[in-house]
């Protein structure tokens, strides 16, 4: 692993010199000696971060926030617990130390910016992407909830207050025997879900099942497509989305046909499989 620039304490100090009020030339000389002796994975970091702080949190007339000051101590002690592999000193005495200069610093100048500067350089910019983890800090624990599976989103959707229901009613077509399920449909979304149960597995490479919506707008001649879909042989209750290729203003009737593998613009409805009529009001 690359060393850290924090295991040199000399480094330190001339890279903060260097983001606070510069070097001088063999300052410059000493500081690219003691780069090229190791190959320091966080120089660079240390340095872009440390720009960072020194401009986003010194102002000139105003002594640091407690609540700021506080933060930056306890980050302190989290960088110096977890990243630093030989400390110089006793955690409690860094912190102690830091706090001293804080509270002793200069309302103006300098000597302000270096004692700001010198709580968090020396023990919290060292490692790539810590600026961003301090500003962006959340200040709620993040809880992954998991998306809604179908059953639930079709359950959500039938509680609400419009959504229409209709039975599925089987044809003499063989893949109808024993067919039970339902059709829940939301005018206002445009959205639904069709269940079924015992509906006869298909082979994607031969057939396919398709959705049809008859709007008593439009003529009985030309449903709407509501998409196709397959039955596993898995068995047990599937759940499809609907599909609706265009808009339904008035929802009279489902039906179910099966079709050639990626379904039809017209069909012929030589399987009529399934129909759910719409309760009128």
């Amino acid at each position: 692993m690359s060393p850290s620039v924090m295991n040199n304490e000399r480094l330190v100090e001339l890279l903060v010199q260097r983001a606070t009020d510069g070097l001088n030339a063999s300052e410059r000389v000493e500081l690219n000696r003691l780069l090229g002796q190791e190959q320091y994975s966080d120089s660079e970091q240390f340095e872009q971060t440390a720009a960072a702080l020194l401009l986003a949190g010194c102002p000139e007339d105003e002594p640091l926030p407690d609540d700021l000051r506080e933060r930056l101590l306890n980050q302190a002690d989290a960088f110096a617990t977890q990243n630093v592999a030989s400390p110089v000193a006793d955690l409690g005495a860094i912190r102690a130390q830091r706090a001293q200069e804080i509270s002793a610093a200069p309302a103006r100048g300098g000597g302000s910016k270096l004692a700001w500067f010198a709580v968090a350089a020396s023990l919290l910019i060292a490692l790539a992407g810590w600026w961003p983890r301090l500003m962006n800090e959340p200040t709620e624990p993040q809880v992954n909830i998991p998306e809604p599976t179908l059953e639930q989103r079709r359950d959500q959707l039938m509680a609400q207050a419009g959504s229409i229901r209709a039975d599925w009613k089987g044809t003499e077509d063989a893949a109808a025997a024993n067919v039970t399920g339902d059709v829940v449909w939301d005018p206002r979304a445009q959205t639904g879900y069709v269940r079924f149960h015992g509906l006869a597995a298909n082979n994607p490479k031969q057939s396919q099942y398709q959705l049809w919506i008859f709007d008593k707008t439009r003529g009985d001649q030309y449903p709407v497509d509501g998409g196709v879909f397959d039955v596993p042989a898995s068995g047990g209750d599937v759940i499809v989305p609907i599909l609706a290729k265009l808009p339904i203003s008035d929802a009279a009737m489902f039906a179910v046909t099966i079709e050639r593998p990626g379904g039809v613009v017209v069909s012929d409805r030589g399987r009529l499989v399934l129909v759910a009529p719409v309760s009128a009001g």
